[in-house]
C-alpha cells in the first residue's frame, strides 16, 4: 500500500484518537473553579509558579511555611513550577487575559497528550505501527490513564510521564542508530531528559532502575563487547548532574529513593568498568570465571554484591536499613501510618484488577511470554524453562493481590510469603537456566545478544508492575506499557489469523466508532430529546459502522475461504468484537467498556476545594491579619497557602512529627490545654476543621496512636440500611444499620461485667418516636443492639442528641456511648445516626465540630451563624468551621513541640509500621 495512504490513515486515526482523549479529560470543566485543583501537590505547585513569575525563582524560605526548605526537602529546585511558569509566560504572549490558572488547569491535558505522541513514535519503533495504533487508542481511554490526565489535577505526573517516554524513546534510537555521533546525542539528550526529571520528582530512580538494569542484562550477555556501554555512560553523565549537583535530597545514600537513584547505576557503572580491565589480563580473566566455566559478567556480579553484603554488615544500621529497604519493596513510598492514611498509596484489591484490566490481563500476560519467548531463543536460553519461571513470577505478582481481603496498605503474611518466594523462585531459577545455557556453549558468551527493544519492554513492565502493586498511584505509568503488550499479543493472534498490517489498521476505525458511540451515550447532544442518543437508532448506526468496517477487513483477509475454514473466521469475529467491547462499552465489567467507564469517572471529578471550602479560605483572607497562622489537617496546606494566603504548620511537605503531634495533641485532644500547649508554640492563631476531616477520623486516629497503641477510635455511621418496625404500644420504630462489622474501640463495663475494646460488636440501632413524621416527631427512646460472646442484647445509651437537645440517661441497661441523631430530612428513612465512644466523644475536634462545645480558648469565627450540629453529618458534605485561639495570659511555649524528629526510637519505629487494626 501507498506509504502516502499509510501515514494519512495514521495521522487521521492518532487525530481522532486525541480528540476522543480531550472529550473525556474536559468532562470536569462543568465542575471546576478557575483556581480549583484536585489535590494539595497541584495547590502547592500552582502557589510557587507565582511565587517564580513575581520573584523569578523559588526562595530558600517559604513565607507560608514555618520552617525553611532545608536540604531534605523534595521541593528543592523543583522544576515543575518553572515550567508552568514558562508555559503560562508563552501562551500569555499569544492569547490576551489567559490567567496562570487556566494554564495549571489545561496542563495535564497537554502533557499527556505529547506524552501519546512520544509513546506512539516508541512502541512503533519497537514492535510495529499497527501495535503502536492499538496501545495508543487504548491508553486514551483507559480508565487508569484518567486521573493524573483530567483538566485541573495540575500535579506533575503527566509532565513526569512525557519525560519517561522521550528520554526511553531517544535512548533505544540511539541503541538502533548505525552512526557514531548520532548515538552520542541521542544518549546524550537522552540523560538530559531524565535530569529534568530528577528535579521534577523524587521517584526518578524507579526509571533510572530501567535503564540499569537493561544494560545489565546486555552486559550479561555480552561480555566482549563492552563498547556498546559508552552510550550508559554518556546517558548518565547528565543524570549524575542532576541528582547529586542539584538534588540534595539524594545525597543521604542511606534512604531507599537514594539508593535505587545513585547506587545502583554507580554500581553498574563500576561493574562495567572492573569488567573491562579485566578483560585486559587473560589469566586474572580465566581465574575470575573459574577456568571459563562460568561468564565474566556473572561472576564479577556475584562477588559485587557479596563485598556490598559483607560490607552492609559491618554497618551498625543494618537493621533499619534493610527494613526500610524492605517495606519500599513492598510500598514505593515506604510503609507508615501516614502513608497508610494516603488513598494514592493504596493497594489495588481484587475488584480493581477485575474491572482493569479485565479479560485483557491474558492478552497483557500472552504479550510478556511472547517476548520472553522471542528473547530466550535469541539469546540461546532454555525457552520453556525461562517462560516457566516468568509466569511464576507474574503469578506470584499478580495474583497475590487478587484476595478480596487484600483492599488497603495492609499486606498479610500469606501474601507477603507467596510473593518473595515467587520472586525467589524466579531469580534462582533464571541463573540456573543462564549458567545451564552457558555451559552447553561452551564459549565466552551466549549465542547472541537479546534485542535490545525486548528487553527494554520486559524490564519496564517488571519493574512498573512490580510498584503497581504497590500502589494504586502507579498503574498511570503501568497503564501504558500494559496495554502495549497486550495489543501486541492482539496483534500477533490476528497476524496468526490471517490479517495484514492493513486489515489490522481497518479493525481501528470500528474501535473509534464504539467509542464515540459509549461517551456518546452520556453526552446531553443539542436540539435532541434527552433519550435519542440513547436509543436503539444511535446504538444501530454505531454498530453498523463498526460491524460494516469489520465485515469488510474479514472478507478481504479471508476471501472466499469462509465455509473451508469456519474456526479461523469464527475466532476473528470473537477478537475483533472483544476489542470492541474493551475499548468501548461492554455489558459486562470484565469485558473492559474502558470509554464508558473513563467518561463516567470522569464526570464524578469534583475539586478538593468545594464551594464551602473556597468561600471560608476567601475569609480568611480578607477577615484575618496577614501575620496569622493557620492550624489545619496537612492535606489542606497548600490551599490555605494559595488561595487563603496564610501560613500553615502542616502541609504535604511537613514533618511526620508535626503531623504526629497535630493529631494527638490538636485534633484528638481530650483537653483544650493539650491542644493549647502546640498551637502556641507554633504561633497558631487559628484552628480549621472541615467535615472531611471528620469522614477521616478513623486514618486519623491511626495517626495519633502512642507506643500503648492508646487512642486508636473511629465514627460509626449507621445509614446504610433503615426500615420502619411498628411498635405494640404506640409510635414508630426506626431500625439503623450498617453493612460493616462495629466494634466498641475501648474498654467498657455493661450490667457489672467489662469487656476488653474489639470485643462488644454493634449490630443495630433503634430509634422510637411518637409519630412516622420526622419534621414534627419527638423522640421516646433509643436502643442499641450489641452482640457479645453469641449472646444480642438491647442497651440505652449514656447520651444522645435529636432536634438540638441533649438527652442525659442513666441505669443498670446503660451503655457508655454518645448518639447523634441527624435529622437532616422530614423522612426519618433518610436520617443517618452517628456513634460514638467516650474516648472519641472527648477529643476536641469532635466536641468543637460536632456536639458545639463552647470554649473561652476556642472561639467559633466562621461561619457566622452554626445550625445544629446534627446538620453537618452527611456523608458529602464538607463543611469547614475556623474557630480564633485565644491563650491564658503569660502562657509559655514549650520548646519540645519544635522538635523535628520523634524524641523516642520506638515511637518512630512504630510510626512507620503500617497499621493492621
Amino acid at each position: 500500500m501507498n506509504r502516502r495512504y499509510v501515514s494519512l490513515f495514521i495521522a487521521a486515526c492518532l487525530g481522532l484518537t486525541f480528540f476522543l482523549g480531550c472529550i473525556i479529560r474536559t468532562v470536569p470543566l462543568s465542575s471546576l473553579e478557575a483556581t480549583s485543583v484536585l489535590d494539595p501537590d497541584s495547590a502547592r505547585y500552582l502557589r510557587q509558579s507565582k511565587i517564580i513569575l513575581d520573584q523569578g525563582h523559588l526562595p530558600e524560605i517559604d513565607s507560608f511555611r514555618l520552617y525553611p526548605i532545608g536540604k531534605d526537602s523534595a521541593t528543592q529546585l523543583s522544576f515543575y513550577p518553572y515550567i508552568l511558569a514558562l508555559l503560562y509566560k508563552s501562551f500569555s504572549f499569544l492569547f490576551r487575559g489567559i490567567t496562570l490558572e487556566t494554564i495549571a488547569t489545561f496542563s495535564p491535558l497537554f502533557f499527556f497528550s505529547l506524552s501519546l505522541i512520544i509513546f506512539y513514535l516508541l512502541i512503533r519503533r519497537l514492535l510495529g505501527w499497527p501495535t503502536a495504533l492499538l496501545a495508543t487508542n487504548l491508553c486514551t481511554v483507559v480508565p487508569p490513564t484518567l486521573g493524573r490526565s483530567v483538566v485541573g489535577y495540575a500535579d506533575r505526573d503527566a509532565f513526569c510521564l512525557f519525560l519517561v517516554f522521550g528520554s526511553y524513546y531517544l535512548y533505544i534510537r540511539a541503541h538502533q542508530s548505525n552512526q557514531f555521533r548520532n548515538r552520542l546525542s541521542l544518549a546524550l539528550l537522552s540523560g538530559v531528559v531524565m535530569m529534568l526529571l530528577t528535579l521534577t520528582w523524587q521517584g526518578v530512580g524507579l526509571f533510572i532502575a530501567i535503564i540499569v538494569l537493561l544494560n545489565f542484562i546486555i552486559f550479561l550477555f555480552s561480555n566482549e563487547r563492552l563498547a556498546n556501554f559508552h552510550l550508559y555512560f554518556i546517558w548518565f553523565i547528565p543524570v549524575a548532574i542532576g541528582l547529586l549537583g542539584f538534588k540534595p535530597t539524594y545525597h543521604d545514600l542511606a534512604q531507599p529513593h537514594a539508593m535505587l537513584a545513585v547506587c545502583l547505576p554507580c554500581g553498574f557503572a563500576v561493574l562495567v568498568m572492573l569488567s573491562k580491565i579485566i578483560s585486559k589480563f587473560p589469566s586474572f580473566s580465566r581465574l575470575c570465571t573459574l577456568g571459563g566455566k562460568i561468564p565474566l559478567g556473572f561472576a564479577l556480579t556475584a562477588v559485587t554484591v557479596g563485598l556490598g553484603c559483607f560490607v552492609m554488615l559491618l554497618s551498625n544500621d543494618i537493621s533499619e536499613l534493610i527494613g526500610r529497604v524492605w517495606a519500599n519493596f513492598f510500598s514505593p513510598f515506604g510503609s507508615g501510618r501516614l502513608m497508610a492514611s494516603v488513598e494514592e498509596l493504596q493497594k489495588r484489591g481484587a475488584m480493581g484488577w477485575s474491572v482493569w484490566p479485565g479479560y485483557f490481563l491474558f492478552f497483557i500476560a500472552a504479550g510478556v511470554l511472547i517476548l520472553v519467548k522471542k528473547m530466550a531463543t535469541a539469546a540461546g536460553l532454555n525457552v520453556w524453562a525461562s517462560l516457566i519461571f516468568f509466569e511464576v513470577l507474574l503469578a506470584g505478582t499478580i495474583l497475590t493481590r487478587f484476595a478480596s481481603m487484600e483492599t488497603s496498605s495492609y499486606e498479610s503474611p500469606l501474601m507477603i510469603f507467596l510473593y518473595t518466594s515467587s520472586l525467589i523462585i524466579f531469580a534462582i531459577g533464571m541463573v540456573a537456566v543462564y549458567l545451564w545455557s552457558y555451559h552447553k556453549q561452551r564459549r565466552g558468551a551466549l549465542s547472541d545478544n537479546p534485542h535490545v527493544g525486548n528487553v527494554f519492554l520486559l524490564v519496564s513492565f517488571c519493574v512498573l508492575l512490580f510498584i503497581t502493586r504497590g500502589a494504586v498511584r502507579f498503574e498511570f505509568f503501568f497503564a501504558p506499557v500494559a496495554m502495549a503488550l497486550g495489543c501486541y499479543a492482539l496483534v500477533r493472534g490476528l497476524g496468526a489469523l490471517g490479517v495484514p498490517n492493513w486489515g489490522i489498521g481497518g479493525i481501528l476505525p470500528s474501535l473509534l466508532a464504539f467509542e464515540f458511540y459509549a461517551i456518546g451515550q452520556h453526552l446531553p447532544w443539542p436540539r435532541l430529546p434527552e433519550s435519542y442518543y440513547s436509543s436503539s437508532a444511535v446504538t444501530l448506526y454505531a454498530l453498523i459502522i463498526a460491524i460494516g468496517i469489520s465485515a469488510f477487513v474479514i472478507r478481504r483477509a479471508f476471501g472466499n475461504l469462509f465455509q473451508t475454514q469456519m474456526p479461523r473466521f469464527g475466532a476473528l469475529v470473537v477478537l475483533i468484537f472483544l476489542l470492541m467491547f474493551l475499548g468501548g462499552t461492554a455489558p459486562f465489567l470484565w469485558l473492559g467498556g474502558y470509554a464508558d467507564l473513563s467518561y463516567a469517572e470522569a464526570a464524578e471529578v469534583r475539586p478538593v476545594i468545594t464551594q464551602p471550602m473556597s468561600r471560608a479560605l476567601k475569609w480568611l483572607e480578607h477577615n484575618t491579619p496577614q501575620s496569622s497562622v493557620i492550624a489545619a489537617w496537612w492535606d489542606y496546606g497548600s490551599f490555605i497557602n494559595l488561595l487563603g494566603h496564610r501560613a500553615t504548620i502542616i502541609d504535604e511537605e511537613q514533618l511526620d512529627y508535626w503531623i504526629h503531634l497535630m493529631a494527638r495533641d490538636v485534633l484528638f485532644a481530650e483537653t483544650d490545654w493539650q491542644a493549647l500547649q502546640f498551637l502556641k508554640a507554633h504561633g497558631a492563631t487559628h484552628l480549621l476543621i472541615t467535615g472531611r476531616d471528620l469522614q477521616n477520623f478513623r486514618e486519623i486516629s491511626n495517626l495519633v496512636l502512642d507506643k500503648d497503641l492508646d487512642r486508636f477510635g473511629f465514627l460509626t455511621l449507621y445509614s446504610t440500611d433503615r426500615e420502619i418496625i411498628q411498635s405494640q404500644g404506640g409510635g414508630t420504630i426506626f431500625k439503623y444499620s450498617d453493612k460493616a462489622e462495629n466494634f466498641i474501640d475501648e474498654d467498657v463495663i455493661v450490667n457489672g461485667k467489662a469487656y476488653p475494646a474489639g470485643e462488644l460488636k454493634i449490630n443495630d440501632i433503634y430509634l422510637k418516636l411518637d409519630g412516622p413524621n420526622g419534621d414534627s416527631a419527638k423522640a421516646l427512646g433509643v436502643l442499641i443492639e450489641i452482640e457479645t460472646e453469641h449472646v444480642t442484647i438491647r442497651l440505652r445509651p449514656e447520651t444522645f442528641y435529636f432536634k438540638e437537645r441533649m438527652y442525659q440517661q442513666s441505669g443498670e441497661d446503660i451503655l457508655p456511648c454518645t448518639l447523634l441523631v441527624s435529622s437532616h430530612a422530614d423522612n426519618p428513612l433518610d436520617w443517618q445516626i452517628l456513634c460514638l465512644s467516650p474516648k472519641v466523644r472527648n477529643s476536641l475536634m469532635v466536641r468543637l465540630y460536632l456536639l458545639n462545645q463552647e470554649s473561652k480558648y476556642f472561639r467559633s469565627v466562621y461561619p457566622p451563624e452554626i445550625r445544629s450540629p446534627h446538620d453537618d453529618l452527611n456523608r458529602v458534605d464538607f463543611s469547614v468551621r475556623i474557630w480564633e485561639i485565644h491563650y491564658p495570659d503569660n502562657f509559655p511555649a514549650d520548646p519540645e513541640y519544635l522538635r523535628t524528629d520523634f524524641p523516642d526510637a520506638e515511637l518512630r519505629r512504630l510510626w512507620r509500621e503500617t497499621p493492621t487494626r
